[in-house]
This record gives C-alpha cells, structure tokens and sequence, in this order.
C-alpha cells in the first residue's frame, strides 16, 4: 500500500501556487507557499496557523488535547495514534511538511478550492457550555430593567431596545458600562487571581496588516486588580481599564455576573489592543449596550471598518480548553462565515482602557 502510494505522487504534477488565499473572507499570507496537484496543500505551520494550533516538530501539530502527526509515507494523518484517512496523501517538499486541504474537513474548517482558495473557520468553542457559579453575583446602581438614562444619550431607543430584547432570547447577556458595583466585583474578582484558571490567560490573534491576515499570535496573559481599577497584560502592552462593562444575564436580570463582567471587561480589553495596534475605527458602529453570547463560543462582536474601506468584524471568544481562559480574537470579511450586523453611529467608542 506504502509504495502504492508513493508511484502515484511521481507522476502528480506539484508546483509552488500563486493562487490567493482568504480566511472568513479576508486576503490571508501563508508562511509557506501554497502547492497545487489535484487538490491543494498548506504546509503543517499553515494548517497550525489555521486551526489555533502550535507546531511542535516538523510534522506534529498540537490542537489541545489532540496530537496530529503528518507522514510522510501513509496516505492520511494519525490523530493520537490513530489513522484518519485521507483521499489525498501528504507530502514533503524542501524538507516541510504540506497536508491537502481536506485535512481540515476533519476540524469542519470549511475550504473551496478553484480559482483561489477560500477557508472558512468555525467559531472557537469549548468543549462544554461555561456553568455561572450562582453565588458571584452582586446588586448594582442599575438592572436588566432598569438601565441607566445616560444610555439614551448614546444610542437610539431602537438599538437599546433590540439589543435588551436579544439578550431576552436566553443566548445573550446585556453589558454596558457601570461602576456603581465595581469595588465588590473587583473585590471578588481578586481572590479568585491565584487559582486556576485566571492564574493562567493567553490571547490569541492573527495579525492584520495592509488588508491582510498573517502569522498567528499567542501570548501570555496577567490580569490584575490596581486601586480599584482592571489591569490587563497582552504581551509588552498593558492596559488599565477604569470602567467596568458590567454585564446582566438574562436568568438573573436584577443582579450583574461578577465573572461575565470581568469577561466582559477582558474582551473588550483585548478588541481595544487589537484595533489600536491595526489602526481600526469603529466610530460608525458604536452602540452603548454589548451582546455576548452565553453558548459553548461565548463571542463578543464589534464590527470596524479601515481608512481603506475595508470593513470587518472581529469577534473575540473565550474558551476554557483546560485549567487556563484563552481569549481568540478573528477578524471577519464581508463574505466570512459570520455576518456583518451594520450599526451605524455618529459617535467614538473610549472604553476608557489605557495603555501604561
């Protein structure tokens, strides 16, 4: 079967590609080229890249608790010592390892391959829904139903009340700014930092150049309590965040969540770092109320758009693959998997989180 195999790649006809590659819609740089035969071929740090992945050898990708080992001679790829096979066999090229595209069937990353090659990710998710403990939770100025006025001078009535109706579905929580309870979330919040899983943070992104994703980013994380304020490490930048997004749930609509605050607060953190280093604007999408989905993706959206008029949404999921919170930002095309929910304000979004 082996040197079945291995005749049949002599006579396949591979060569380097020009062929352009997007991600959810948006121009995506390769570390390696693209090779093209009968189908396509990602080197192993693409498809890495691609699945939230690290390259541990040349041919071993690890993807949380699943280990993927790319051979050279069998025509599939052993996921923890077991063969998945595959219609196409992968092969090496100047000493790197390249697997076809149906690789990623396996992780339903979806992929169309014609005249260029389109990849489309499912949204980060946990492996179960994330369970609320029933006792962080706090009393506040302000309620699910009782929302603050200063709302109204920020958004439209109509935009406040869809946003309180979404969150009404049971898939959504409602988050706005608010510190009225923002020395007891930080005070619970604080004894909770030396103990799995806040202990142990890493944010995850792509980088986003000239209109184009690129290498795949992911650092470690602090998150600490300074004077009553959130303090946030992403790599060398740190941000302190005055304001809390204090953020309700809908089975608990009088009472803010201490942990899907902070969450809350993290999530938009990160969105801040990320759409100040790329130089995005999200002036004309500004809304005073955040939704978050409460789902097994647990995704915060903001959609931005570029000088260029390139216009995107980045969304930013919390996952808890083990004893650690990853936050996973995307970056989302017009033609991506997610659609664009265009709001558009006449305002600046300042979520009052400041580099040190």
């Amino acid at each position: 079967m082996k040197k079945t195999i291995l005749i049949s790649l002599a006579f396949v006809a591979i060569s380097a590609s020009t062929y352009a590659v997007t991600l959810n819609g948006v121009p995506y740089k390769l570390t390696q080229p693209l090779y093209t035969a009968e189908t396509a071929y990602i080197s192993a740090e693409d498809a890495a890249d691609i699945l939230l992945g690290e390259l541990i050898a040349d041919n071993q990708i690890k993807l949380g608790n699943l280990t993927m080992t790319i051979p050279a001679d069998l025509q599939g790829v052993i996921l923890n010592g077991a063969l998945e096979t595959l219609t196409y066999s992968p092969m090496v090229e100047n000493g790197i390892y390249y697997v076809p595209v149906e690789v990623l069937d396996i992780f339903n990353v979806g992929h169309q391959f014609d005249t260029d090659l389109a990849l489309f990710t499912p949204a980060p998710s946990s492996l179960v829904g994330e369970t609320i403990n029933d006792e962080l939770f706090t009393q506040a100025s302000y309620s699910f139903n009782e929302l603050p006025s200063y709302l109204t001078l920020l958004g439209s009535a109509t935009d406040i009340t869809n946003a309180v109706n979404k969150s009404l579905t049971g898939d959504y929580t409602l988050a706005f700014v608010d510190n009225s309870a923002k020395s007891d979330v930080y005070t619970t919040f604080d004894s909770m930092l030396n103990q799995a899983p806040y202990n142990n943070i890493i944010f995850t992104y792509h980088e986003f150049n000239d209109g184009s994703l690129g290498e795949l980013i992911r650092v470690q994380g602090n998150v600490s309590v300074n004077q009553n304020n959130l303090v946030i490490t992403i790599g060398d930048e740190t941000f302190e965040c005055s304001n809390l997004i204090t953020t309700y749930l809908p089975t608990n609509q009088d009472e803010l969540s201490i942990e899907k605050s902070i969450d809350t607060t993290i999530m938009q953190a990160f969105y801040t770092f990320y759409r100040d280093k790329y130089n995005l604007m999200d002036d004309i999408y500004y809304s005073p109320i955040t939704n978050t989905s409460v789902s097994q993706e647990n995704t915060f959206s903001q959609n931005v758009h570029t000088d260029a008029d390139g216009q995107y949404t980045i969304n930013v999921n919390k996952i808890r693959p083990a004893d650690y919170v990853e936050y996973v930002l995307d970056v989302v095309g017009q033609w991506g998997h997610w659609p664009l929910f265009l709001y558009k304000k006449s305002a600046t979004v300042c979520w009052d989180c400041n580099r040190l």
